[in-house]
């Protein structure tokens, strides 16, 4: 179709196809889906739709040429300014190299205030379904479903805590003479002098053990 055969306020499908973003560069989308970046007529790169970290490099490279403006070049790649902007935060703060990184699909991780609001639902009795039905705005239901298991784990783990009996404190002593000693005073004296003055005591018993032996024996014979 020729210019003269065109129809007002037609244009060329070549035009149609082609967004510029300076007078010397453009970005041409070809038959086959694969757009092309040209400079003063020469192919700088090009990416697909699904090749989005291709693009991105070429926005940052393109953005930092002071000729070119922002506006212009986030229009040529199908971009707001906003998109254009945040890209570039990314590679000045970050590194060119996140660029190539793909963000994870999903949705964010649950904020601490959801959590512990889906808890308060869970320990006023409500199941899965109904704290979900309260909340499902803000998250899954299989989130819901794992803050369920991780509360009730942890709610089990309490509970058999402060049911444990406390561990009984064993002593190589016999029970008689741990008790007689009160516990301030044994950590107050040294372990060898204690040794000393238990050793000492047996042989105390020891001897008056001996000396009433030998009383009953000289009244044995006495008599």
């Amino acid at each position: 179709m020729t210019a003269a055969a065109m129809l007002p306020g037609e244009r060329p499908e070549a035009e149609i196809r082609t967004h510029w973003f300076s007078t010397t560069g453009a970005v041409r989308r070809r038959d086959d889906g694969v757009l092309e970046v040209t400079a003063a007529g020469v192919c700088i790169g090009r990416y697909s739709r699904g090749e989005p970290e291709q693009r991105n490099l070429l926005l940052v490279a393109l953005a930092g040429n002071p000729d070119i403006r922002l506006a212009d070049l986030a229009f040529a790649f199908g971009l707001t300014t906003e998109r254009l902007r945040q890209i570039r935060q990314v590679a000045r703060e970050q590194g060119v190299n996140a660029l190539l990184v793909r963000p994870r699909l999903g949705k964010a991780p649950l904020s601490e205030h959801l959590r512990k609001r889906l808890i308060a639902l869970l320990e006023a009795g409500l199941k899965i379904d109904e704290a979900y039905a309260r909340a499902k705005r803000s998250t899954s239901e299989a989130s819901v479903g794992r803050v369920y298991e991780a509360w009730r784990d942890s709610t089990k783990t309490a509970a058999a805590t402060q049911a444990a009996p406390a561990p009984k404190q064993l002593s190589l002593l016999p029970e008689s003479e741990a008790e007689t000693e009160p516990t301030e005073k044994r950590d107050a004296v040294p372990r060898a002098v204690r040794r000393r003055e238990r050793r000492a005591s047996g042989e105390v018993r020891t001897a008056s053990s001996a000396e009433d032996s030998l009383a009953l024996n000289f009244g044995a014979r006495q008599n």
